[in-house]
C-alpha cells in the first residue's frame, strides 16, 4: 500500500467515523424530541380530561336543579288538575236538574 492509499483509507474512515456520529446524533436528537412530544401531548390530555370533568361536575349539578324543578312543576300540575277536577264536579252537579221529591 502506499502512502495516499493509506491517507485515503484513513480519509474515508474519518468520514464515515463522522457520517456515523451524525446519523447518531441525529437519532437521539429525533428520540429525545419523540419523548418531548410525548410528555406534551400527556400534559395536553390530563389538562383538558381534568377540564371534562368539572364541566362534567356542573352538568350534573344543573341536572339535579333540573330534576328539582321538574318535581316540583309536577307538583303543582297535579294541585291544579285536583281543582279543575274539583270544578268540573261542581259544574256537572249545578247543572244537572233538580231531584225529584221523595214520595
Amino acid at each position: 500500500m502506499t502512502p495516499e492509499t493509506i491517507t485515503i483509507l484513513v480519509a474515508i474512515a474519518g468520514a464515515v467515523l463522522t457520517l456515523g456520529g451524525l446519523v447518531a446524533s441525529l437519532f437521539v436528537w429525533l428520540r429525545s424530541d419523540m419523548y418531548r412530544t410525548r410528555d406534551e401531548l400527556k400534559g395536553d390530555m390530563h389538562r383538558i380530561r381534568d377540564e371534562l370533568k368539572a364541566d362534567v361536575r356542573t352538568l350534573d349539578d344543573k341536572v339535579v336543579a333540573l330534576d328539582v324543578k321538574v318535581s316540583d312543576l309536577g307538583e303543582r300540575v297535579a294541585r291544579v288538575e285536583g281543582k279543575l277536577d274539583f270544578l268540573e264536579g261542581f259544574i256537572t252537579r249545578r247543572n244537572e236538574p233538580p231531584l225529584a221529591p221523595a214520595e
